[in-house]
């Protein structure tokens, strides 16, 4: 179903792990940001040493600022939350987080907006906070929102069911054969709800 009979404006992006849903994350923004479209969000980036992956990192869509996520070796302080092997670092995850998403509806600022949040997963939802701000943000009718999720299913993603679900959304589900054609896919429903929501932009 479309929202209003002839957009989406909550597209969700999903996929194996490794399948490049944040590239192609990345490779929208830089189209939308040629495109002059208010972007707002964050995208979640390996950090890797000399042995491998060591943890993950959020940084702003603009790529102005970073905050580790999760890591292998926290820094004393603890406990932190756990996935797997990664410790959570919600002391310097939430801040940032919750400062791109924050703010949403009480300001015309957050108005005709871009949403970009990669990803709502398990490490990000152990912040009930962030949990909470992702839903005041597809909640505004004036925004349009962009969000990884995770492939296999998971119970603290139960609370974005009725959205994911709901007549304002669109689910893309990327392989590595169609990556190049879902992004034009998703670039054109962004553009569609761009003209329908009457954003102030060419």
């Amino acid at each position: 179903m479309m929202d209003n009979g002839s957009f989406y404006r909550h597209l969700f992006i999903t996929g194996l792990p490794g399948v490049g849903k944040t590239t192609l994350v990345c490779r929208l923004c830089e189209i939308l940001r040629r495109e002059s479209v208010p972007l707002r969000g964050f995208y979640t980036t390996e950090v890797r040493g000399t042995y491998g992956r060591t943890g993950f990192e959020i940084v702003t869509v603009d790529g102005s600022r970073r905050a580790t996520l999760a890591t292998v070796k926290p820094p004393p302080g603890g406990p932190y939350p756990n996935v797997g092997k990664y410790s959570v670092m919600l002391n310097q995850f939430e801040p940032l987080a919750l400062e791109v998403l924050g703010g949403v509806g009480s300001s015309s600022s957050t108005r005709n907006t871009v949403f970009v949040i990669d990803e709502i997963g398990k490490m990000e939802l152990t912040s009930k906070s962030f949990g909470d701000a992702a839903l005041q943000v597809f909640s505004q009718p004036s925004t349009i929102v962009i969000a990884t999720i995770p492939a296999k299913p998971l119970k603290q993603l139960e609370a974005f069911a009725g959205i994911r679900h709901g007549p304002s959304a669109k689910l893309f589900e990327i392989t590595k054969q169609n990556r190049d054609a879902t992004l034009q896919t998703v670039h054109d429903c962004v553009r569609k709800a761009i003209a329908a929501l009457g954003f102030p932009i060419g």
